[in-house]
């Protein structure tokens, strides 16, 4: 959390606005952060810090909420607080965004360890809603920055945990009509051993992604596209059934059950991922495992 924070405080850019969220968590956080900032290398950044306290803890997705909202800038970035930034991440993509006038830029991105050492170089999602369709996996939203006015539409905010992001990510990228993309890695993705997703249980996983993704398909039917994003919902529905691959047989036939028709038919999800759903569903498991399971990196 520390070397996050300091690498925000640290940007090159001139005029960024510091919205920091005390959402009561149970760790040092708030020490740390008040630890930091009270440093005389960041006594230049005083005016710029404001600090929000909740009176309870409300999870990720309410303090992103509550920062966007008390912010003022033109540009909203928001990131993880296990990861860091580049020093001159925000500089490059808010320069790029105004050149441009664009609705959302992002850029590459490293996935590291607690050491700080860089291993998979990790090209960003889609780009656009229409990127969205075929791509695999669950695009971020600590890569990117977005207009101001993209957060002003009726954004639904969920509490639920395990890919909450998504729900997030999928109405900005919906209400961006111009975009950008820097082919720089500017973002360390920290590989935590101890973070949500990889220390939750599987079912745990699967049964998020089954009440979430209806939330998706909810808010593509209220804009009358839908049947557009058939193939996208199909690959997102398809990912929670690799979820499920291990669990027991009739917790994975409980998986969208009323959309395998579609999931195995969809030309945008790898054969041998089909044939493993196939096989699982027929009980074969000896077949089966020659299938696998395709796994997806974002």
């Amino acid at each position: 959390m520390e070397r996050c924070l300091r690498s925000l405080l640290g940007q090159t850019l001139d005029d960024i606005e510091f919205i920091l969220v005390d959402d009561c968590s149970p760790d040092s956080a708030y020490d740390i952060t008040m630890r930091v900032i009270a440093e005389e290398q960041y006594a230049h950044l005083k005016d710029n810090i404001k600090i929000i306290h909740h009176p309870e803890n409300k999870g990720v997705q309410a303090v992103r909420r509550t920062g966007w909202l008390a912010s003022a800038g033109d540009y909203i970035y928001q990131c993880d607080s296990d990861d860091w930034l580049e020093p001159d991440m925000l500089r490059k993509l808010w320069e790029k965004a105004v050149e441009g006038d664009y609705d959302m830029v992002e850029c590459d991105f490293y996935e590291s360890d607690a050491d700080g050492n860089d291993h998979n170089h990790v090209y960003p999602g889609p780009h656009s809603y229409e990127d969205w369709i075929p791509w695999p996996g669950i695009p971020v939203h600590w890569d990117k920055i977005f207009k101001r006015s993209v957060y002003q539409h009726d954004i639904y905010w969920p509490t639920e945990p395990f890919i909450e992001d998504y729900i997030i990510i999928t109405q900005l990228l919906y209400y961006c009509k111009t975009h950008c993309y820097i082919n720089e890695i500017l973002y360390h993705y920290f590989l935590n051993p101890g973070g949500i997703m990889l220390r939750s249980k599987k079912s745990e996983k699967v049964n998020g992604k089954k009440r979430l993704i209806p939330i998706i398909e909810d808010f593509l039917d209220s804009k009358g596209d839908l049947a557009k994003y058939q193939d996208r919902l199909a690959i997102m529905k398809s990912e929670a059934m690799e979820e499920a691959w291990d669990l027991p047989h009739r917790e994975f036939m409980d998986v969208f059950p009323k959309d395998r028709f579609k999931i195995l038919t969809c030309k945008y999800i790898p054969l041998k991922t089909r044939l493993g759903h196939l096989s699982k569903m027929l009980g074969i498991h000896g077949i089966s495992k020659l299938f696998g399971i395709s796994k997806v990196n974002y």
